[in-house]
C-alpha cells in the first residue's frame, strides 16, 4: 500500500513529526507497524480521504496551509507506529531469547516510567486523531463518505449531542461507542416507542430538521438514553485512557511518596458501568411514561350524549345496567 512516508527521508520526518525521538530509526524496521497505523486510520477516515491526502503528499512546494494539512494525518499514524514498536524495542531479540538492552552511560527506566509514557504516547495518539476528526467533520468532501454517514446515522451523532448530557470532548470516543448506541436504539429505543415513531424520529433525524413541539421532550429523552447506555456499554470494553479524565478516578498509593498511582480496574469499573446503566434504566421508564401519555385518549374527545337536556345512557357506562 502507498503510504505517507518516504523509505529514504522517513528518519528525519519521523523524528520531526514526533519531537521527543532522539535515534535513527530504519524504515523497514517499522515498517509493518506502519502500515498496521495507517490501516487502522483508514478505518476512521475512509480510503477516499486518505487518497486525497496521498496527492497531497506527493505535490510539490506545499505552501503553509497544505503542510499543516498534512501534519494532520501524517502525526497521529506516525505516534501510532511508535506505540506499537516502542514495547518491542525495549528488548534485543537474539537466539538465546529476549534479553534486556544495557547501556553504560544510559540508566534502564523504573517500569511505572514505562507505563506512564507508554499512557502518554497513547492520549497524545487520540487528541492527535480527534484533531484530524475535527477539521474533516467541517470538510465538504468528507461529509460525502461513507464513514462520516455511519456516525450521522444514530441519534446522538455529534460531540455537541452528547456533551448535552455528558462531557466527552472526543470524536474518536464517539465513533468508538457506536456499537453502543445503535445497541441503544435497537434493544431499547425502537421496542419501546414502536417502529413508527422510531423511523419518524429517524426521518427527521436524518433530515437535519427539528421534531415538532409535542415529540421535542421524547425525543430529548432517547438521545439522553442513548448517551447513558453506550457509556454503560463502554466501561468494560474501551481502554481506560480513551475515556473522559474524571470517569474512573486513579487512586494513589499511601505506601510511596513518588504519586504512585494505579488506573481503577476490577470492581471500580463494573460500579461505574453500573451507575451508568441505572441512570439509562430510569430515562427509558420516563421514556415510557412520555409514550403512554401520548397513546392515552384525551378527556376532551368524550362527548356527552344529550337529548331534550338529558344524558342518555350509554353501553359503556359503568354505573347503570338494564
Amino acid at each position: 500500500m502507498e503510504l505517507l512516508f518516504k523509505e529514504e527521508t522517513f528518519s528525519q520526518d519521523f523524528r520531526e513529526l514526533l519531537g521527543f525521538v532522539d535515534a535513527d530509526i530504519n524504515f523497514q524496521s517499522v515498517k509493518s507497524d506502519l502500515i498496521s497505523a495507517t490501516r487502522e486510520m483508514i478505518g476512521f477516515i475512509g480510503q477516499a480521504t486518505y487518497d486525497r491526502w496521498l496527492v497531497l503528499f506527493k505535490k510539490q512546494d506545499l505552501d503553509s496551509s497544505e503542510m499543516d494539512q498534512l501534519h494532520l494525518l501524517r502525526y497521529p499514524i506516525a505516534m501510532n507506529t511508535y506505540r506499537l514498536v516502542a514495547p518491542s524495542k525495549d528488548l534485543q531479540h537474539t537466539s538465546q531469547g529476549r534479553l534486556m538492552r544495557t547501556d553504560d552511560q544510559q540508566a534502564r527506566p523504573f517500569q511505572w516510567m514505562i507505563d506512564a509514557n507508554n499512557e502518554a504516547n497513547e492520549r497524545k495518539y487520540y487528541r492527535s486523531v480527534d484533531q484530524l476528526l475535527d477539521y474533516l467533520f467541517l470538510d465538504d468532501d468528507f461529509k460525502t463518505t461513507s464513514n462520516y454517514k455511519d456516525i450521522r446515522k444514530f441519534f446522538v451523532c455529534s460531540t455537541a449531542d452528547f456533551e448535552e448530557y455528558f462531557p466527552i470532548h472526543s470524536r474518536l470516543l464517539l465513533i468508538k461507542l457506536g456499537p453502543g448506541l445503535r445497541q441503544a436504539e435497537q434493544r431499547y429505543i425502537k421496542p419501546v416507542l414502536g417502529a413508527d415513531k422510531f423511523d419518524a424520529f429517524k426521518a427527521v433525524h436524518l433530515a437535519g430538521t427539528s421534531v415538532s413541539n409535542e415529540n421535542q421532550l421524547l425525543f430529548d429523552l432517547v438521545k439522553e438514553f442513548c448517551v447513558y447506555w453506550s457509556l454503560h456499554w463502554a466501561m468494560p470494553r474501551l481502554t481506560i485512557n480513551l475515556l473522559p479524565e474524571g470517569i474512573l478516578q486513579k487512586f494513589t498509593s499511601d505506601r510511596n511518596n513518588t504519586k504512585a498511582s494505579k488506573t481503577p480496574e476490577g470492581l471500580q469499573i463494573q460500579y461505574a458501568g453500573q451507575k451508568f446503566k441505572e441512570d439509562a434504566m430510569a430515562i427509558i421508564a420516563n421514556i415510557e411514561s412520555q409514550i403512554t401519555k401520548l397513546l392515552a385518549p384525551s378527556a376532551d374527545l368524550h362527548i356527552e350524549e344529550e337529548e331534550d337536556g338529558f344524558r342518555l345512557f350509554n353501553d359503556d357506562d359503568k354505573f347503570a345496567s338494564t
